[in-house]
C-alpha cells in the first residue's frame, strides 16, 4: 500500500471527531506545507500535508472563503497526481481555479505547479463541470459550496466544499472527493431512517400486544359479569387502545421529524 494511501486512510478516520476548532489561518499554513512538499518532490510530507488540510477543514469554525477552498483543492490535485497520476489530478486542478479557466482569478503557482499545468494544459482546456444530484437546502441555517452560494446541483464529476452554517458559526465541513456524495446524505440519513421505522415497528407491537393480552383476559373472564364491571373493562379497554395509538404516533412523528431533519 502506498505511503499517501495509508496516510489518506488515517487522515479520514481521525477526522471523524475535532480535538478542537481551526481556524482559516490553521489551513493556510497545512496547504502552505503541502505546496512546499509538491515543490520539494518529497511525497511523505505531501501525504501527510493533505491529510491533515483535510482534518483542519473538517474541524473550521469559521466560513471558508472561495480562494482557500480554491488551494484546498489544489493540494489536493498535486496529491493526486503524485499518488495516482497526473491525468488522474486534472478535475481537482480545474475545480482549484488554475489559470485557462473561465470561472476563475487563478492562483499564483509555484513554479512545479506551473510546470504540472503545461504538462496537463490540452486536459485542463477540454474538461467540463457536469451537474449530478441536486443540492438539499438546509432545514436551518445555510449552506456553502466551495466558498460561495450553493449551486442548484452538487458536481457530479469534480471534489467540493460543504459547509453547513447558522448565522456565522460553521455547524459541518466536509471535502467531498470526486465521486463521493456528502457524507450526511450517504451514511447517517438511511440509518436513522431504519432506525426510526424500527421505532414505529417495535411500538406498535408492544402496545398492540399489550392491548390484545389485556383484551383476551377480559374475555376469558370465568365468571359471569355484572354491568357495572362490563362498563368498567370496556372503559379499561378503552383506554388501553387510545394509549396504543398515540405511543404509536408519537413515536412515528418523533422518528419522521428526526430522519427528515437532519440534513448536511
Amino acid at each position: 500500500m502506498k505511503v499517501g494511501l495509508l496516510l489518506w486512510l488515517v487522515g479520514t478516520a481521525w477526522s471523524a471527531e475535532c480535538e478542537r476548532p481551526t481556524t482559516a489561518v490553521d489551513l493556510e499554513l497545512t496547504v502552505g506545507e503541502a505546496r512546499e512538499a509538491y515543490a520539494n518532490r518529497d511525497p511523505v510530507a505531501l501525504s501527510a500535508a493533505v491529510v491533515e488540510g483535510r482534518v483542519v477543514a473538517r474541524c473550521i469554525a469559521e466560513p471558508l472563503s472561495a480562494e482557500l477552498a480554491d488551494a484546498l483543492h489544489l493540494v489536493h490535485g498535486l496529491w493526486i497526481a503524485v499518488e495516482q497520476g497526473e491525468e488522474a489530478a486534472v478535475p481537482y486542478l480545474v475545480t482549484g481555479r488554475v489559470p485557462r479557466q473561465s470561472r476563475a482569478v487563478g492562483l499564483d503557482l509555484t513554479e512545479a505547479e506551473a510546470e504540472l499545468v503545461d504538462r496537463l494544459s490540452s486536459d485542463l482546456d477540454t474538461w467540463s463541470l457536469e451537474r449530478g444530484a441536486p443540492v438539499a437546502p438546509a432545514l436551518t441555517g445555510r449552506l456553502l459550496v466551495d466558498g460561495g452560494p450553493p449551486p442548484a446541483r452538487q458536481p457530479a464529476n469534480a471534489p467540493f466544499v460543504l459547509q453547513r452554517l447558522r448565522g456565522d458559526s460553521v455547524l459541518a465541513t466536509e471535502y467531498v472527493r470526486l465521486g463521493e456524495s456528502p457524507r450526511r446524505y450517504r451514511r447517517l440519513r438511511p440509518v436513522l431512517a431504519t432506525v426510526g421505522v424500527a421505532l414505529v415497528a417495535g411500538t406498535a407491537a408492544l402496545t398492540t400486544g399489550a392491548v390484545l393480552t389485556r383484551v383476551e383476559l377480559y374475555a376469558d373472564h370465568p365468571t359471569p359479569l355484572t354491568d357495572d364491571a362490563v362498563a368498567t373493562l370496556a372503559a379499561r379497554n378503552h383506554g388501553l387502545l387510545i394509549a396504543a395509538a398515540t405511543t404509536g404516533g408519537l413515536a412515528a412523528t418523533t422518528a419522521g421529524v428526526f430522519a427528515l431533519s437532519y440534513r448536511f
